[in-house]
């Protein structure tokens, strides 16, 4: 739940500590698919950042 919504059902500003508390971390994305990187992935197609701006650079191959 967003900090914002919580803020609106509970009414009170000073339970930030309590939301924080409750908040589930964001699943992880893997190892980059490049074999030889030993980066986790930053991008939902596999590929760390590194990998990710080199594929932008390089025009998107696959439009992943």
């Amino acid at each position: 739940m967003k900090w914002s919504a919580f803020q609106r059902r509970n009414g009170r500003p000073d339970d930030y500590e309590l939301w924080a508390a409750r908040q589930e971390p964001f699943p992880r994305l893997g190892d980059c698919l490049v074999p030889s990187c030993p980066e986790g992935a930053g991008h939902y197609i596999g590929l760390c950042p590194y990998h990710f701006l080199r594929y932008i650079r390089e025009g998107r191959e696959g439009n992943a």
